[in-house]
């Protein structure tokens, strides 16, 4: 990824809101066969309405002016349901190639940012304006949605110090506490943090360009990632089984 045009790039104030958000809706959804024969993730239908829309409606009602969606799998389609317009917000499309992990979705979605805080949100999950318009008025480098769960050998656990994030657990065998705090998947970032997002180096576990990695060197590099804890319920939306979440 070039990074020349971040060169001079100067950060915005931390307390700048952010009214850009980028979402990501470039996947397959191989878990959501046969659904994904013939449309995109972003378009199955859950409680009558396309998910991206869920999470277009929750979006619309916080200060985001502006979305910019990440195609990929099928993506003409969302761009002709979707529009150029969704209430107040503007809508701009790019297309992701290849999927090449979440940083790479970003890395695209970058394309149409212009030296700005942005918010960073999969069209599969779901979360309440009331929560999302908390995390866009926190301060910090990045910050992260965290909630709670009862399983955390099954996903990426987030360890804490008062609110800021000191480290990233993948899966831990034998976590000591019944339940905590993982990754929710939306994200908001300061201009500052951009060249990390373009420098991240592929995981080679994964083989994929991961935002778990850039949250990973953003601390490593001293920057202020803090963790918000998300109070109503957010629904990842993952597979026909998750379909059924009410």
């Amino acid at each position: 990824m070039n990074t020349k045009h971040w060169e001079k790039m100067y950060a915005l104030p931390l307390e700048k809101i952010p009214n850009t958000a980028i979402v990501m809706a470039a996947g397959k959804g191989t878990r959501m066969l046969p659904l994904t024969e013939t449309i995109p993730k972003a378009l199955v239908n859950w409680k009558g309405k396309p998910l991206i829309v869920h999470v277009l409606n929750e979006l619309n009602k916080t200060s985001v002016q502006k979305a910019i969606i990440v195609i990929g799998y099928k993506g003409k389609q969302i761009q002709k349901y979707l529009g150029k317009k969704f209430g107040k917000i503007k809508l701009e499309y790019v297309t992701q190639t290849q999927q090449l992990g979440t940083a790479h979705a970003v890395q695209t979605g970058l394309k149409k940012i212009h030296n700005e805080n942005f918010l960073v949100l999969s069209a599969d999950v779901i979360a309440s304006a009331k929560d999302l318009n908390k995390f866009l008025n926190s301060t910090g480098d990045c910050c992260m949605a965290l909630r709670k769960t009862k399983k955390p050998e099954r996903y990426g656990i987030i360890e804490l110090k008062g609110k800021n994030i000191v480290k990233l657990i993948e899966k831990p065998k034998n976590y000591p506490k019944k339940t905590a705090w993982m990754n929710a998947g939306i994200y908001s970032f300061n201009a500052n943090t951009i060249p990390f997002i373009l420098n991240v180096q592929k995981n080679k576990q994964r083989n994929e360009f991961e935002l778990t990695d850039v949250v990973q060197n953003l601390i490593h590099g001293k920057k202020k990632v803090i963790g918000i804890k998300f109070e109503k319920k957010v629904y990842d939306i993952g597979n026909l089984e998750d379909l059924k979440q009410k």
